[in-house]
C-alpha cells in the first residue's frame, strides 16, 4: 500500500512540474522564435535595409519569410515582422505586414535566409483566416486559425 501511495504522489509531483503556462515572452506556440506584432507607427515608417523577399509561408501559427541581401554574413543580421492595424474588408479579410531588416554588413556577398514568426497577434478579430500581404512585394499568404 505505500509503494501504490508513493508512486503516485511521485506522479503527481512530475505532473505539476512538468505543465507550466508559457511565459509572456514565448512565442503561442514555442515553435516560432520571434513575433509578430502590430504597430502602425512602425509599419508606416519604419525603416528597413534591401532585401529581396523570395518565399512566404505559413504552418500552423508561424509565418516563413526567406529572403535575400547583401553583407558579409548575415550573422548580424537582425529583423522584425510588423502588421498595419487596418483590416481590409474582403473575403478572407487582408492585413498589410512589413518585413524590416536591420542590416549594417557593408560587404558585396549575397546571402539567402530564411526566418520565422509567430504570428497570432496577426488574426482578423472575428475571423477564421486572414491574407496577409507583405508591403513593398507581390507576396501573400492565407492564414487559416
Amino acid at each position: 500500500m505505500k509503494l501504490i501511495t508513493l508512486i503516485g504522489g511521485l506522479a503527481l509531483l512530475l505532473a505539476a512540474g512538468c505543465c507550466r503556462p508559457p511565459d509572456d515572452d514565448e512565442p503561442s506556440n514555442g515553435l516560432c522564435p520571434q513575433a509578430a506584432f502590430i504597430d502602425d507607427d512602425l509599419f508606416d515608417n519604419g525603416q528597413s535595409a534591401n532585401f529581396q523577399p523570395t518565399e512566404m509561408t505559413v504552418d500552423g501559427d508561424c509565418l516563413f519569410l526567406t529572403f535575400g541581401a547583401s553583407g558579409c554574413s548575415g550573422d548580424s543580421w537582425t529583423f522584425e515582422l510588423v502588421g498595419g492595424s487596418a483590416i481590409a474588408e474582403s473575403l478572407p479579410p487582408q492585413r498589410g505586414i512589413r518585413f524590416l531588416l536591420d542590416n549594417d554588413e557593408a560587404c558585396l556577398a549575397f546571402f539567402t535566409r530564411t526566418v520565422q514568426f509567430d504570428i497570432v497577434d496577426l488574426r482578423a478579430a472575428g475571423e477564421e483566416s486572414v491574407t496577409l500581404n507583405l508591403m513593398g512585394s507581390d507576396l501573400s499568404v492565407l492564414y487559416d486559425y
